[in-house]
């Protein structure tokens, strides 16, 4: 988020607390919609709800266990809450639906708390370089 490398923590804050309103409004309507569902969570763990931002990844995952985007989006999430076993399930799960870009997991900074793990790299090596 561009406020983040700026340091603004304020606008960080107000742009989660909007981009998770935004988010419930769409999931007052379809309950089941599960980018609303991984995009809030990650709100949330951000905004220091982490249990519950847990819970709507765990539904999105419910709702779509073979999409590659829930499935990486979660892992992205579970990363970030500090669940790391739980990231590194999903993003296997995610590399095994044939989808995905090794360049693009390499550089996602949501990914940075699982990159050190010899797994990760076993997950990575799964992908043409």
């Amino acid at each position: 988020m561009p406020y983040e490398r700026m340091g603004d923590k304020r606008k960080v804050r107000a742009a989660r607390e909007r981009a998770l309103a935004a988010a419930d409004r769409v999931l007052e309507n379809s309950p089941d919609d599960v980018r609303a569902l991984y995009f809030s969570a990650g709100a949330l763990i951000n905004l220091g709800q982490r249990q519950k931002g847990i819970e709507r990844l765990e539904q999105a995952v419910a709702l779509k266990p073979h999409d590659f985007a829930v499935l990486y989006n979660a892992a992205c999430g579970f990363a970030y809450a500090g669940d790391l076993e739980r990231s590194l399930d999903l993003l296997d799960r995610a590399v095994d639906t044939g989808r995905g870009f090794r360049a693009w997991i390499e550089a996602d900074p949501d990914l940075d708390p699982v990159r050190d793990s010899p797994r990760y790299r076993q997950i990575l090596a799964r992908l043409p370089p």
